[in-house]
């Protein structure tokens, strides 16, 4: 039977993002995407509404900066799951920069506009990204900016089994910033958007990584909550 696998992308981004990555056959890839978010509604209510998608058993999560916070928040709603991927992403609230947690403890988020600060968008106005921005932007409305920033601040998830992580960074992040990430596979040269820019390096060493760390029958059960 083939392993599922679920992918969703980073803020303002499609799932374009991973149309980079060679899947052989023995995996079933679905791709997700983000949806404007309800009036009132949480990164919680939020995930549990991603967790009605994901209808295969056991399957291996996939996300992609604050797709990556998404993805651990809908672990926990699963009865089982393989593992989590982070990529380009954080593993708990301690991995924000020093500046997001300063803004969080201070609720600066609920009052200025951080998603321009925060700007995951940064490499749309540079000349040589303008065009990959242009290919995988995704929804982006100011109201679905505004709410991400919120959510990734207000945030508060616990850590999930560290067996069932894998935690893929860039040591050339600037929005989460390596010296503050824990225990990861470090990509040398790797930025905020190396899903796009260094697509080879994923092409050789992704299934590999994947491949190590679980096995067709491995699972990882627990109570959702």
């Amino acid at each position: 039977m083939a392993i599922p696998v679920y992918c969703m992308p980073g803020m303002a981004a499609s799932s374009r993002i991973f149309e980079h990555l060679e899947w052989p056959e023995g995996y079933q890839v679905h791709l997700l995407e983000w949806d404007e978010p309800r009036p009132k509604e949480g990164l919680l209510d939020y995930a549990a509404r991603i967790a009605q998608q994901i209808t295969a058993h056991n399957p291996i999560l996939i996300g992609v900066s604050l797709g990556g916070v998404l993805m651990q928040e809908v672990a926990r709603l699963l009865p089982s799951y393989r593992c989590v991927v982070l990529i380009s992403s954080v593993a708990s609230p301690q991995e924000l920069p020093s500046w997001m947690r300063r803004c969080k403890k201070l609720k600066l988020h609920h009052i200025l506009p951080l998603a321009r600060m925060i700007r995951f968008d940064f490499w749309k106005h540079t000349k040589r990204y303008k065009k990959l921005y242009i290919h995988y932007i995704g929804l982006s409305s100011p109201t679905y900016l505004a709410w991400c920033a919120r959510e990734l601040l207000d945030w508060e998830g616990q850590p999930l089994d560290k067996d069932k992580i894998i935690h893929i960074h860039g040591d050339k992040d600037l929005v989460f910033p390596i010296r503050y990430i824990g225990d990861c596979i470090r990509v040398k040269g790797g930025t905020h958007i190396m899903i796009v820019n260094r697509f080879r390096w994923f092409r050789e060493h992704f299934l590999p990584i994947i491949n190590s760390k679980i096995s067709p029958t491995e699972e990882s059960t627990h109570t959702p909550i």
